[in-house]
């Protein structure tokens, strides 16, 4: 006759194994998702939560840092520019602050489209000479335009100062107006 303590330890080498075997299964769905272009992105973040969700179930532990810097790292190839932008962020960023990020660029990205605005940016740099038809500015005159540059938030003339590396001032000071 067998006692109860024997099926239960039966019971548990049965389901333990199975139990380790779901474990690796969800850490390989987690490991091989990847977004895609074809499907929208908060689409594919909803996918990406349930398997956090399936991770926290099977007890396994991920901190939010760890989860925040594996989803900007999903992102699909095209959002490439957005997932620089996002890695290169000083301040840590909770899982709740990135998905309202990602929506609202989506949104954006859809409301261009729409527009007729959106286009693919171009894979090679084209310089070009323009001819001179002024002067070119002095050391102050070029500090006071940067200097409303950065007063006006325009994210063209922005980005130019950011790469401009003889202003460091005007560099820290538009770095602080954009909290990057």
């Amino acid at each position: 006759m067998v006692n109860a303590k024997a099926l239960w330890e039966s019971l548990e080498r049965k389901y333990k194994t199975e139990d380790a075997g779901s474990k690796k299964f969800v850490v390989g769905k987690f490991l091989d998702f990847k977004m895609v272009d074809s499907k929208t992105v908060i689409s594919q973040v909803q996918e990406f939560q349930l398997i956090l969700h399936d991770i926290h179930a099977e007890g396994m532990v991920l901190g939010e840092s760890f989860q925040v810097a594996a989803l900007i790292e999903k992102l699909p190839p095209t959002w490439k520019d957005f997932k620089n932008y996002l890695k290169h962020k000083r301040k840590e960023m909770k899982l709740e602050d990135l998905i309202v990020r990602l929506r609202i660029e989506e949104d954006n990205r859809q409301s261009e489209k729409k527009a007729g605005n959106y286009h693919q940016e171009a894979k090679a740099n084209v310089v070009e000479q323009a001819p001179m038809e002024r002067p070119i500015a002095t050391a102050s005159e070029s500090t006071a335009s940067y200097q409303e540059t950065i007063q006006r938030g325009d994210p063209a003339a922005s980005a130019l100062i950011l790469a401009t590396p003889r202003y460091k001032s005007d560099q820290r000071a538009l770095r602080e107006k954009l909290e990057i």
